[in-house]
């Protein structure tokens, strides 16, 4: 991050909290306006819906592919979280395919300064709330179901 800062002088500081070891309490999260959600190994979430609680803004970093999750028709861009799809396309040398990428996540942490700005405070409510309502209304039958839907899916999409 500190050679992202660099590149943005003048910009919002950016504090990190990884969730290794030992891991960043929930409750930590609760402190800060804005949080942000990165693709990872996990592609079935359990940390987006905590996420969803603290009502912070969530900025939501979607990679584009043809997986969705259980929770994709329950919360939606724009209603509950913001997001940004990052792009990561392989191709290329090495070297060119790094400068790619940090093109990339430069232009991704400058859409995400332009959310925190352009975003106003009934409208952060409207969002933040929205999200925690959804949440709180879920229930292990509500999960089942759109669960069976995504199952569905993508058996009609690659099996059949």
């Amino acid at each position: 991050l500190k050679n992202l800062a660099a590149l943005m002088p003048g910009e919002p500081e950016v504090t990190v909290l990884i969730d290794k070891e030992p891991p960043t309490k929930a409750t930590e999260w609760c402190k800060f306006k804005y949080l942000l959600d990165l693709p990872g190994a996990h592609p079935w979430s359990v940390r987006f819906k905590e996420l969803l609680l603290s009502h912070s803004l969530v900025i939501k970093i979607d990679v584009s592919d043809p997986w969705v999750n259980f929770y994709s028709p329950i919360f939606e861009p724009g209603v509950d979280y913001m997001q940004i799809i990052y792009d990561a396309k392989d191709g290329g040398d090495a070297d060119a395919f790094a400068r790619a990428q940090g093109r990339a996540v430069l232009a991704t942490y400058r859409e995400m300064v332009r959310i925190a700005r352009d975003v106003s405070e009934p409208e952060f409510t409207k969002i933040t709330q929205s999200a925690f309502t959804k949440v709180t209304a879920l229930t292990e039958d509500v999960v089942m179901g759109y669960l069976g839907d995504v199952i569905k899916k993508y058996c009609a999409e690659f099996y059949l």
